[in-house]
């Protein structure tokens, strides 16, 4: 196994589940329902997720801040990343 990153592959595999997580939010909770989504990522950047808020679920306190925003549905399109 190699240690070297393609970082060309990386970005079209970042774009490609990020586009379809945006879509599959869309489909279950309505289109224009999306108040934010986020690219998030661990301490050592090995992870990467998302995260989204929507109309419903937006608090003034939180409606900034990503780390608490409770919507991630179908993680699992980040996983060949």
């Amino acid at each position: 196994m190699s240690n070297i990153i393609d970082f060309k592959e990386l970005k079209t595999r970042i774009k490609i589940a990020s586009k379809k997580s945006f879509e599959n939010i869309e489909s279950k909770y309505g289109k224009g329902s999306v108040t934010g989504y986020a690219l998030c990522t661990d301490d050592s950047a090995m992870t990467i997720f998302h995260v989204t808020n929507i109309q419903k679920s937006t608090e003034s306190n939180y409606e900034f801040s990503p780390v608490e925003w409770r919507i991630d549905y179908k993680p699992e399109l980040f996983d060949a990343t």
